[in-house]
């Protein structure tokens, strides 16, 4: 604190005298005020209930521009071009080619593909799945029998090949979903 008497200068008179008096037109109109806010208020909460946020910027080209034209060729050949991931965790190195994790997430992936919007889910069962109906047509598409047999075919499958789908300890596995849906409305 100075010592002394400081003396207070107004070094901006005029916005000391706008300040004064918005001050006391708030003092002398304080009711109006308070109404006018509790309105602002309640228009401000209806309005939140209004807002929706979209992601859908495929829409923000023309219908006939190129990125739209090539977005339908390659959702018709991919099956979809909006993908996402389903991210399964387990309890440590190996846990998700354990056989009964690798059979939850057949389960799993059945569930997602029958919902609607779904084109195509791609996950490690895919993987598994061609090896073994390489090396043995007759099984089809089904789970290997043992985890002997997990074992063995995970062995003959390079890590490198299956890095977007689970991680190198196993520990994790990814289910990619893919959908030509683009608007968040629509999930």
């Amino acid at each position: 604190l100075p010592r002394g008497g400081a003396v207070w200068r107004d070094e901006s008179p005029w916005l000391t005298a706008r300040l004064q008096r918005i001050g006391r037109f708030s003092v002398s109109h304080s009711r109006a005020i308070l109404v006018g806010l509790t309105l602002v208020g309640l228009w401000s909460l209806w309005g939140i209930t209004r807002l929706r946020v979209e992601t859908d910027y495929i829409s923000f080209f023309s219908p006939k521009s190129v990125v739209r034209t090539d977005n339908a060729l390659v959702t018709e050949g991919l099956g979809g071009t909006q993908p996402f991931y389903v991210v399964l965790s387990g309890e440590g190195p190996g846990a998700v080619t354990k056989l009964e994790a690798l059979t939850a997430m057949q389960d799993l992936e059945a569930l997602i593909r029958e919902q609607p919007g779904v084109d195509k889910t791609i996950s490690l069962l895919d993987y598994l799945h061609l090896l073994r109906r390489t090396l043995r047509p007759e099984t089809g598409t089904s789970l290997p029998d043992t985890q002997a047999e997990v074992g063995q075919l995970l062995l003959l499958i390079s890590p490198e090949d299956v890095r977007g789908v689970v991680a190198a300890d196993h520990s994790q596995a990814n289910i990619l979903v893919r959908t030509r849906l683009t608007r968040s409305g629509d999930f």
